[in-house]
């Protein structure tokens, strides 16, 4: 009669009661606090994780323009990534200094740094004269060129001439256009402001 084979006895390894409940889950703490404690690193292979929300342009902003809500919003932005100057803390309704383009991080060296008033772009050099507008006037913008133009009296002709070139609007309204000038030239157009006719003509940018 055939006798069916005993099967093979399983070998079993244990660890010592004392190793087993000593190295082991400290061993495996001491690797989960090396994971949570290693900086994470970016796919780029430098250091992550050091990130800050900042204002970003959504679109172009010419200069000496007040800045609209609507013209920013806000991003998570790598520090690293970022510019060298402090960043603007509240941009919105602060005026720029210069032309600012879409996408860029808006710094306050950009920006007036006296307050959100016409007066606080202008250079010791430059003053800012309002000129009133005909019914008829070229489209006007903040930020845009333009040529102070005069016509007056000269015994009993009409001359015409160039007062201030390459003018930047500052405001407008529907009355008037305060322009940027430079500073030597401000009497002189206030002058023929009230001696002859001031228009403004629209001119390439400088």
């Amino acid at each position: 009669m055939l006798t069916r084979p005993a099967a093979p006895r399983r070998l079993r390894f244990a660890l010592p009661r004392r190793v087993r409940h000593s190295w082991v889950p400290r061993a495996l703490m001491g690797v989960s606090l090396l994971f949570l404690l290693t900086p994470l690193v970016t796919p780029s292979g430098g250091p992550g994780g050091t990130v800050e929300r900042v204002p970003v342009l959504v679109g172009p902003v010419p200069a000496r323009t007040l800045i609209d809500p609507a013209d920013v919003r806000w991003e998570i932005r790598r520090v690293a990534d970022l510019p060298d100057t402090p960043i603007a803390a509240s941009p919105e309704g602060a005026r720029t200094l210069v032309d600012l383009a879409p996408g860029e991080v808006i710094t306050q060296s950009r920006l007036a740094p006296n307050g959100p008033g016409p007066g606080s772009t202008l250079d010791p050099s430059e003053r800012a004269v309002a000129i009133p507008l005909d019914a008829v006037r070229p489209p006007l913008v903040a930020g845009a060129t333009v040529d102070v133009v005069a016509t007056f009296a000269l015994g009993e002709q009409a001359m015409t001439e160039t007062v201030a070139a390459g003018a930047v609007v500052l405001e407008t309204t529907e009355q008037a256009v305060t322009v940027v000038v430079p500073a030597h030239l401000a009497a002189t157009v206030i002058e023929f402001l009230a001696t002859g006719v001031v228009k403004v003509v629209l001119a390439p940018p400088t």
